[in-house]
């Protein structure tokens, strides 16, 4: 296996939800199953708890089984929020590195209230979906060692020399034109000129963040994402429960294979943080096959907080495919209302 193996390919190999691929994939997708069979295992299908006022008959998924939890595979997920932030401060950066695999990222480190990752050898590689072939603008935020400047190639094609002019972090932007961006999965190639031995290691420099944003957007003034917090809880009466938390702006992206017997993605919906009783949001899912248009799932506008609605969304035609769902927040007002997705998961027919 190559390290340019496409990343949809592993997918396929795998027949897996995590889009991590490598052998971390494979460990962490067996993990992932095995605690997802071993509560389907309990009971051939869930009763769902009801939310707030609810009753268990208006629930969609009462009595199907989980199949694929989203908050507990939110590490698998790529968020979006004022462009695609790659934060290699966090384990986040692994799902766009194949898992840290052959791809030149070294140890983790917290040094002086950065948290940063070595780049060891020559060479680094970097993994991440874009919608559209457009220009864009990537930020590396670096602090060098060996390294005085990297070479930059997108899908195997040269962008430009960056020298790292500065002996301390900084931040380097580089225009990527749209001729080297694809709708898909994009590779990004560094070639550094040369290395420094630390601590055993050869290392070209350290490597705080990569933000990735269109051109148009960084224009404007693009920064990085104030707000990248997802989970939480939500509210309704008395009740309180996991919950997937979107701010206006952001999107969330799985990929997951959607189970073949009677799939249904299902959570409740409501908006938490509407201090002013009038905020609106909209909320929108769609779900993307391989090779083919996105398809809308659902879109909905939520008003005022407090009351939430469960949403049952037959997959019936994606049944047994890799599909990319998207789960889409956005407001026309400055409101910090947030879109609450309460136990979101995939459900599929109770085992008999």
């Amino acid at each position: 296996m190559t390290v340019e193996l496409d990343r949809r390919k592993v997918l396929r190999m795998l027949a897996a939800a995590p889009v991590v691929p490598g052998a971390l994939s494979q460990l962490l997708f067996a993990c992932n199953n095995k605690k997802n069979d071993a509560g389907a295992a309990g009971a051939p299908g869930e009763k769902a708890e009801p939310f707030g006022d609810q009753k268990p008959a208006e629930i969609p998924w009462n009595g199907k089984r989980r199949h694929y939890d989203l908050i507990d595979n939110l590490s698998f997920a790529s968020l979006r929020n004022e462009g695609l932030l790659v934060d290699f401060g966090t384990s986040d950066y692994l799902k766009y590195t194949l898992g840290g695999w052959r791809t030149g990222w070294g140890r983790f480190f917290l040094r002086d209230g950065v948290a940063y990752t070595h780049v060891v050898g020559v060479t680094t590689r970097l993994y991440f979906p874009w919608d559209r072939s457009e220009d864009l603008v990537v930020r590396f935020r670096a602090k060098p060692f060996g390294g005085d400047f990297f070479s930059l190639y997108m899908n195997n094609k040269d962008v430009q020399r960056v020298d790292l002019t500065k002996s301390d972090w900084n931040t380097y932007s580089v225009k990527i034109p749209a001729s080297k961006v694809v709708a898909g999965e994009n590779y990004m190639l560094m070639r550094w000129n040369s290395t420094e031995k630390v601590a055993g290691e050869n290392l070209a420099a350290a490597m705080d963040h990569i933000h990735v944003v269109p051109a148009s957007r960084a224009e404007e003034g693009g920064v990085l994402p104030t707000q990248t917090t997802i989970s939480g809880k939500a509210r309704s009466g008395k009740d309180e429960a996991p919950a997937l938390l979107l701010a206006s702006g952001m999107t969330l992206s799985y990929w997951v294979q959607v189970p073949e017997d009677e799939p249904l993605l299902g959570f409740n919906l409501g908006l938490v943080d509407a201090s002013s009783g009038s905020a609106d949001m909209k909320v929108r899912v769609t779900a993307r096959a391989d090779g083919s248009q996105p398809a809308e799932l659902l879109s909905k506008t939520l008003s005022g907080e407090g009351s939430f609605t469960p949403e049952g969304i037959d997959l019936a035609g994606l049944g047994g495919k890799v599909v990319r769902l998207d789960v889409e927040a956005t407001s026309p007002s400055s409101s910090q209302a947030r879109a609450a997705l309460v136990q979101p998961a995939l459900f599929t027919k109770p085992i008999p």
